[in-house]
């Protein structure tokens, strides 16, 4: 590079590397294998080690999961949700290392899902492979690698097992046990109405133990939804086969006691051991119906166990109520209801509630994590209490906890009635000062009223008093008079 131009800075090799990528990938798509050995750097420089790493995932991600189209109508069958994508012959399956594809399992935002034989292990596995962009971006990869080495470090009877991580030719899986059945969500959605009480809680203090065993080993799972849950017959129960969901029994669908809930996909895990955060400030890490408030964007609050807790209520509100905690026109209206709305209460979208289960999942959607349940150990241990009939820990929400949730939801009517309220107060006091000015005049002037009474009656009594020392001063007068012309002489 010559001394007058300007180096070339890392976001710009980064640009430049997604662009010649997204070509590369786009000669791949087409067919056009020549053409697409020949895509390198515009100024005739060398490839990097980078590129040419990211062409060789992207070539054996196209040899796994071909999109040319070919005229063979039995090349057809394994592709994203919802298309058709060559595939080679029933004969000749699609094969990674030792890996050999049978068929799409699912496909999500950040990886898709497949049944696969292991050849050496002779099992069936559920082999999930990143999406090409998780090449690109250093981010996505490293967050790959974080849910590998998340669920690899835990052991519960609930929780998919990992056998193993690792990369193929630059292509990055992850080795999961093979659970057939039903997520679910979509064993919610066959469902018209609510779960039973029993059931959900009973489901829900299984969830939250294998939750608790990940808290106790430094993974929080931040993305606890129905359809991260699978549910898979219990011990003892015919197996499902794998191209089959689960024969429905009851009311149109398998009961929850015949099911056994796993917890997957820790894609969106952190680890306490982990050196620094995968994701940049203010990210929105989530599903906006099961997050917890603190996920929700820039809140100054650390995601922690507790978020786990909140979305383990989500889950027990949708079990009881047959709906999420809040509903929207979109994920952004949503995130707004989470963040600054109180949920309604479960006896009001179903009377009939306990109110002891509804004290304990309006306990799991407070907004502040202080006020949720300390632990999800803690939560089963209450659901447990409810289900033994014994007294549980968690206190309704009292007046004054009401009010203030009130005000959070309406804060526009609060200040309203508050200003309203404080008009009223106010006028009240001006009435109370009137009154009691006005009825200290009128003691006042009774009391004067009172002495000018006494007053003149004391005046009238000492009228009387002078009026008879008059009198008798008169008389007085006369019998003197009398006597002294008695005593006159000359008198006979």
């Amino acid at each position: 590079m010559s001394a007058g131009k300007p180096e070339t800075s890392a976001e710009a090799m980064e640009q430049e590397l997604a662009a010649r990528l997204a070509s590369f990938d786009e000669l791949l798509k087409a067919g056009d294998t020549s053409r697409a050995q020949k895509v390198t750097p515009h100024d005739g420089r060398e490839a990097s080690p980078d590129l040419e790493r990211a062409q060789d995932c992207l070539r054996l991600l196209e040899a796994v999961w071909p999109r040319a189209v070919t005229s063979s109508p039995t090349l057809r069958g394994l592709g994203p949700a919802g298309s058709l994508a060559p595939l080679r012959p029933a004969s000749a399956p699609v094969q990674l290392g030792r890996f050999l594809i049978r068929r799409q399992l699912g496909r999500g935002g950040f990886g898709t899902v497949y049944l696969a034989d292991d050849c050496h292990l002779h099992r069936e596995v559920a082999l999930k492979v990143p999406h090409t962009d998780a090449f690109v971006d250093n981010d996505l990869r490293a967050r790959f690698q974080q849910e590998a080495r998340a669920a690899a470090s835990l052991d519960h009877p609930n929780l998919v097992q990992v056998y193993e991580a690792g990369e193929i030719d630059s292509v990055a899986y992850i080795a999961l046990a093979y659970c057939p059945g039903i997520n679910l969500a979509d064993w919610l959605k066959q469902r018209t109405e609510p779960v039973p009480c029993v059931a959900a809680a009973e489901l829900v203090v299984t969830l939250a133990s294998a939750v608790h065993h990940a808290h106790q080993n430094g993974v929080v799972h931040r993305d606890l939804k129905p359809s991260n849950i699978l549910l898979v017959p219990s011990d003892g129960e015919a197996a499902v086969s794998a191209d089959d969901l689960p024969v429905p029994l009851v009311d149109g669908h398998w009961p929850l006691h015949k099911l056994a809930p796993k917890i997957t996909d820790f894609g969106l895990a952190k680890h306490a051991g982990a050196r620094a955060p995968l994701t940049r400030t203010g990210t929105i890490l989530g599903t906006p119906c099961y997050m917890a408030p603190e996920q929700t964007g820039n809140t100054g609050v650390t995601t922690g166990p507790a978020a786990d807790v909140y979305s383990l209520g989500a889950i027990l509100y949708e079990l009881l109520t047959h709906r999420p905690p809040f509903q929207g026109d979109s994920p952004l209206e949503v995130l707004q209801q989470v963040r600054f709305q109180e949920p309604l209460t479960l006896r009001r979208l179903r009377p009939s509630l306990p109110r002891d289960l509804d004290t304990i999942c309006l306990k799991c959607l407070e907004k502040d994590p202080a006020k949720r349940y300390t632990s999800a150990g803690a939560l089963a241990a209450d659901l447990r209490r409810y289900l033994d009939h014994k007294p549980i820990q968690a206190r309704p929400v009292g007046m004054l906890g009401r009010t203030g949730k009130w005000i959070r939801r309406r804060p526009a009517t609060a200040a309203l009635v508050s200003v309203s309220s404080v008009a009223a107060v106010l006028l009240l006091v001006i009435l109370i000062v009137s009154d009691v000015e006005i009825r200290q005049k009128h003691q006042e002037a009774e009391r004067a009223n009172q002495r000018l009474e006494f007053a003149n009656t004391l005046i009238r009594r000492e009228k009387d008093h002078a009026e008879k020392a008059l009198q008798r001063e008169r008389r007085v007068s006369y019998f003197r008079s009398i006597a002294l012309a008695h005593h006159r002489p000359g008198t006979p």
